[in-house]
Parts: structure tokens; C-alpha cells; sequence
């Protein structure tokens, strides 16, 4: 693949973090379940999404 996937600064990852750490409760489903749907569905439409999971 040619085209390169542009990465988060530090901050906006920082930000998705801890909004998914003050969020997550319930154990690992509930971090799980919190986690996609900050990462997945909330940034499906961006032209850049947060790929944090690397």
C-alpha cells in the first residue's frame, strides 16, 4: 500500500484516553464496548480516523 495513514498527535490521543478511562466501568466488556464505540462508530465519518490500537 502507498498511501500513508495519518497518526494522532499526543494530545488527541491523550484526550480519546481518558475520555475512554472516565467512561469505562464494568469490567473488560464494558471497556470493550466503550472503546468501539469511541473508536469505531464515533469516528467512522472522519477523514482521519484514531487509530490507537497498533
Amino acid at each position: 500500500m502507498s498511501g500513508s495513514i495519518e497518526r494522532p498527535g499526543l494530545g488527541e490521543a491523550a484526550r480519546v484516553w481518558a475520555r475512554i478511562a472516565g467512561l469505562s466501568f464494568g469490567g473488560p466488556a464494558g471497556q470493550i464496548a466503550v472503546m468501539h464505540r469511541i473508536l469505531v462508530e464515533e469516528n467512522a465519518g472522519s477523514a482521519t480516523p484514531v487509530s490507537c490500537m497498533r
